[in-house]
């Protein structure tokens, strides 16, 4: 009973294996959301602030964690606002 559960389990992954590799293959088609002419000059100013706000909090973090102020770790926002 034991090696026809261990037989499934390897079939399953075996599956899995597959599946992954016919994805990879696969051409996605990505359809643009935000283009520069869809997109109003007031959104792209709240999305500069929003992003100012996170590189000015990356700048200050280090101090804070000195100060023991604030939480334990900080995960930088750098490389994530693009």
């Amino acid at each position: 009973m034991m090696e026809t559960a261990e037989k499934k389990k390897a079939s399953k992954a075996k599956n899995n294996k597959t599946a992954n590799i016919r994805s990879r293959n696969e051409k996605l088609e990505v359809k643009q959301r935000y283009t520069p002419e869809s997109v109003d000059a007031d959104t792209f100013k709240a999305w500069y602030d929003l992003m100012l706000m996170g590189r000015k909090l990356d700048d200050k973090a280090p101090n804070y964690l000195k100060q023991a102020l604030g939480w334990s770790y900080h995960a930088p926002y750098a490389g994530h606002d693009a």
